[in-house]
């Protein structure tokens, strides 16, 4: 029987010993009972949601890149259909009129692919990330400071200053934001919008040289 007995002693501070260690090592490393989550590379997997979310660099990925991107796209569009509007009525000279109802036309038909691609890739648009939270404050303000001038030749080449340094800023952030993309259809939709801003671009620097004249 003391044999028995100090075989049962020793296994039993065994146990004892295996559960402070397993004690400390759970201290060493905090597991969060509350919420697992999964660092990888391509983002924090968080168990609870299924949902990748942004690293701790900040940089998005998944979803909620096709989201912020298509945000920006979709900001830039709206600015620039904004922009086509106020030039319909407030331009004096017929080009610029008639550029003014181009812009319009062509950044909704882009405003309507982006909305469809959205859709098609269950990722909300998101218009409130920092770049295009950024460009949604300066449209406003730009489109705040022509309604405040008068009509007239002035008021027409500030409509088209607008609109060159305005596309300027925009297709660098679209070319990026293409370059930077890893799917092919959130890719070809900003190559597209690209293309249609290097347009109006070309044509607005045309306009400014040989029928403004300034």
């Amino acid at each position: 029987m003391k044999h028995v007995n100090l075989t049962t002693g020793l296994i039993a501070g065994a146990f004892v010993v295996a559960a402070l260690g397993a004690c400390k090592k759970s201290g060493e490393y905090g597991t969060d009972t509350t919420a697992m989550r999964v660092d990888t590379a391509a983002g924090r997997m968080d168990t609870a949601g299924g949902k990748v979310v942004p690293t701790d660099s900040g940089t998005p990925t998944g979803k909620f890149a096709d989201a912020s991107v298509l945000g920006f796209a979709t900001v830039a569009s709206r600015g620039e259909v904004a922009l086509g509007k106020l030039g319909e009525k407030m331009a004096t000279n017929p080009q610029v009129k008639a550029f003014a109802r181009m812009l319009v036309t062509d950044h909704q038909k882009l405003l309507s692919s982006t909305s469809q691609l959205s859709s098609k890739l269950s990722a909300p648009v998101d218009t409130t990330s920092g770049d295009a939270s950024d460009l949604a404050s300066h449209d406003m303000d730009e489109i705040k400071d022509l309604n405040g001038k008068t009509k007239g030749a002035d008021w027409d080449n500030a409509f088209i200053d607008e609109v060159i340094q305005g596309h300027q800023k925009v297709l660098s952030g679209l070319q990026d934001d293409a370059k930077g993309s890893t799917n092919a259809s959130v890719r070809s939709t900003l190559e597209k919008a690209t293309g249609v801003f290097q347009q109006h671009l070309t044509k607005a620097q045309d306009i400014k040289t040989n029928v403004l004249k300034s």
